[in-house]
């Protein structure tokens, strides 16, 4: 993994850093992706927004709805451990019926999970149809 940080700073060329901009340079933590920009809207910086925008939305695009993590037999019947994302979690809660179609995911620590299920063939097959994959 490359650890790296790029900084577009043009208005403080031949300057040393004041301490508010050093304290914002060392303030970054490892794996953290952050992205400032400031100008008058009148042309590169306009650009740059919309390009990170469209850039940040794609990665995320990128992300399946949900993925199947296992899969088990309860009383003869599949059924499915996923994580999805909130949306999904929503969607099933909404839409499935608690105990049939889905049940809260806990797991060995009995530690509870919003945003992984238990959930039927059948409910597996509506979340695919709805959501793809």
């Amino acid at each position: 993994m490359n650890n790296f940080t790029s900084i577009d700073l043009e208005t403080m060329t031949n300057t040393s850093l004041q301490n508010w901009q050093k304290d914002f340079i060392n303030g970054f933590k490892q794996g953290e992706l952050v992205t400032y920009s400031a100008g008058r809207q009148t042309g590169k910086s306009t650009f740059t927004v919309a390009a990170l925008k469209k850039i940040l939305n794609d990665m995320e695009s990128l992300d399946p709805n949900f993925e199947v993590l296992t899969t088990g037999t309860v009383d003869g019947t599949p059924w499915y451990t996923i994580a999805c994302k909130k949306d999904v979690s929503i969607w099933i809660r909404e839409n499935g019926t608690e105990n049939s179609e889905w049940v809260d995911y806990i797991d060995e620590k009995w530690m509870y999970h919003r945003n992984k299920l238990d959930v039927s063939r059948e409910m597996l097959a509506m979340i695919k149809l709805r959501w793809g994959g």
